[in-house]
């Protein structure tokens, strides 16, 4: 954020721009897998919403440093946070299923020794050896292919009283043989595709309803409406809004479970986006409510940071297999930012094109799909361990 605190240099605000959005992606990357290897299963998902619960508090101090500070006080703020962190997240423990996939068992120990000081860790280690175990047997699996193309273990060809070996031949005339040809690619099982369908679904659904378009975009659509309440003011009710809700989420989602969380923000973001649609209909008689676009705002974004904010990112660690985090992980997160671009790009092409109204009626659409998504789909992970969740979806069960 140093590059911001000089905005007459254009080419370091597009530098630092860049280098913060290569950080993001990082962070949304590493943490929630991060969260996910530490925390306990009966925790896991109140650990899970700190990466989103972090993000609204960050959106909330932009909104409320914007609205009393110049682009060169707000960005010496902004950069004070992540060096903060630099300085003391090094005194955190490594991810001791990290240290276990790589044969580094006493650290692993020493890892689970700081993050469970007064309990008997054995049990839970023992799981995770297995569960790193069953990922490098599939590996391996996957990888055995013989030259003759033919997966599995080799024939025996070792000589017994019944067989005589023929005497060798000499080499065919001509070129040398190549190198034997290279490992074909093999697909994942079933479970882990199952599980890799279901995150970037779980993605796509995210960034589709469109929550960064109306983020970014907030002072304009209360501007556009014309409403009685000040547009930055309004704003930072939004970002408090957006902070309570993930704070609540913290607070319910290892009670009442992933499923519930997801559905009734999909069901309640569809309410109050019909509900913008229709205040943004040319001739409605919804104009004569000012307060109605930050009513609907709020409960629109009070409800994504309930479900659809948090629990796809958490989701994510969950649902993937030790032996598909990585390429599974990275898949999923060039979707959502890849689609975090297209949605904030194209947003005022299609409200000059459609109209506020209909594109509001879209995103709508959008939640209304997502519930169904989540209604048949996906799978119910609140307080189950990973060897549990990985059966769900071997045998395709929802709880």
């Amino acid at each position: 954020m140093l590059a911001f605190a000089s905005p007459s240099r254009l080419w370091l605000v597009y530098l630092g721009r860049l280098v913060c959005g290569l950080s993001m992606g990082a962070s949304t990357l590493v943490l929630p897998l991060y969260c996910d290897e530490l925390a306990e299963d009966r925790i896991r998902g109140a650990l899970g919403v700190y990466l989103d619960l972090n993000m609204t508090i960050g959106i909330l101090f932009v909104y409320v440093l914007g609205a009393f500070l110049t682009v060169f006080w707000m960005s010496m703020a902004c950069a004070a946070v992540p060096l903060v962190f630099l300085c003391t997240f090094p005194l955190m423990p490594e991810s001791p299923v990290h240290l276990l996939a790589k044969g580094r068992h006493r650290e692993a120990s020493e890892s689970m020794a700081f993050l469970r000081p007064d309990r008997d860790f054995g049990p839970e280690m023992a799981v995770m050896q297995k569960m790193v175990d069953e990922a490098a047997e599939r590996e391996r699996k996957r990888s055995r292919v013989y030259s003759n193309g033919v997966s599995g273990s080799p024939p025996d060809l070792s000589p017994t009283k019944e067989s005589v070996l023929p005497a060798p031949q000499p080499p065919p005339p001509g070129p040398p043989p190549g190198p034997p040809p290279a490992d074909p690619p093999q697909p994942p099982t079933a479970p882990t595709a199952r599980a890799v369908c279901l995150v970037l679904g779980l993605m796509c659904f995210q960034q589709l309803c469109g929550i960064n378009a109306i983020i970014f975009y907030t002072v304009d659509i209360f501007q556009a409406a014309g409403s009685s309440v000040s547009p930055w003011v309004a704003t930072m009710v939004v970002g408090v809004v957006q902070v309570a809700a993930s704070v609540v989420s913290f607070f319910v989602v290892d009670r009442l479970g992933r499923r519930v969380l997801l559905a009734s923000s999909c069901a309640l973001m569809a309410v109050s986006l019909v509900a913008l649609a229709l205040y943004f209909r040319e001739g409605s008689p919804l104009h004569a409510w000012g307060a109605l676009p930050v009513t609907a705002l709020s409960v629109y974004i009070f409800f994504y940071s309930w479900g659809f904010g948090p629990l796809p990112w958490f989701m994510m660690a969950e649902l993937l297999p030790v032996d598909a985090k990585e390429w599974g992980t990275g898949a999923a997160i060039a979707t959502n930012w890849a689609l975090v671009f297209l949605v904030t790009n194209t947003f005022q092409g299609f409200v000059e094109a459609t109209g506020r109204a209909t594109t509001y009626a879209m995103f709508s659409g959008v939640c209304l799909a997502g519930l169904a998504f989540v209604a048949l789909l996906v799978p119910e992970t609140k307080g189950r361990s990973q060897e549990d969740i990985q059966a769900m979806l071997q045998e395709g069960r929802l709880s």
